[in-house]
């Protein structure tokens, strides 16, 4: 096992926890390796408790897996990404409470980005899948689909993919759509009209700004 793989998804585990972005057993961490499989956190595993005997060691040429740990019922949504999404090195999967909360309280697909840079730049290929069984390969192909042409996928009554080529990519994507979602449950509740940035300015900021190629991580 490649100890460098599987360090970036338990200290990932163990931020996830600590930032309020994981409970209990719900979500599933992978990162890919330099040969080619890639890493899943472990069956029944808790992501703040993570340790190199809770990580399965995956293949993307078969839905087959290493001895080493079986991996979380839903590996098979991370494989898909990775061979639908080139470039990808990291996959996460959560339901934090307020990324969760919008997932489930949506009628329609999607919500508004346009409240602060951070979310117009970093969550701008954004997709939404249908509620589909956890584990299926139903839900696998779906999300596989979806992540050819966006790297933030909400599963509607269920929580969230991101894909990154960095696992800190993936965490700051992660923690600016959970952001976004309290900030819009606040004003609601609040009362609070936000007003978003009209798509002209949008449309500048990530052509012509230097935000437009920038990434947020490493």
């Amino acid at each position: 096992m490649d100890k460098t793989t599987a360090t970036n998804i338990i200290d990932a585990g163990a931020y996830m926890l600590k930032q309020g972005l994981s409970w209990g057993g719900t979500g599933n961490i992978s990162a890919l390796a330099d040969d080619g499989r890639f890493y899943v956190s472990a069956s029944g595993s808790r992501l703040g408790e993570l340790d190199e005997g809770k990580i399965a060691v995956c293949y993307l040429d078969s839905e087959g897996y290493g001895p080493e740990a079986r991996p979380s019922k839903e590996y098979n949504i991370h494989r898909q990404v990775y061979l639908n999404r080139p470039g990808t090195k990291a996959v996460v999967h959560t339901s934090p409470p307020f990324i969760t909360l919008m997932a489930a309280a949506q009628k329609r697909h999607g919500f508004e980005l346009k409240y602060f840079v951070e979310s117009m730049v970093l969550l701008r290929e954004m997709a939404w899948v249908p509620f589909l069984i956890p584990g299926s390969d139903e839900l696998a192909k779906g999300v596989g689909e979806a992540s050819r042409s966006a790297d933030v996928i909400m599963m509607k009554n269920h929580g969230v993919i991101i894909a990154a080529d960095s696992m800190t990519k993936a965490m700051n994507k992660l923690e600016t759509l959970e952001f976004l979602c309290r900030m819009l449950v606040t004003a609601k509740s609040a009362g609070i009209e936000l007003e978003p940035v009209g798509d002209e300015m949008m449309d500048r900021l990530l052509s012509e700004s230097k935000y437009k190629s920038y990434s947020y991580g490493s």
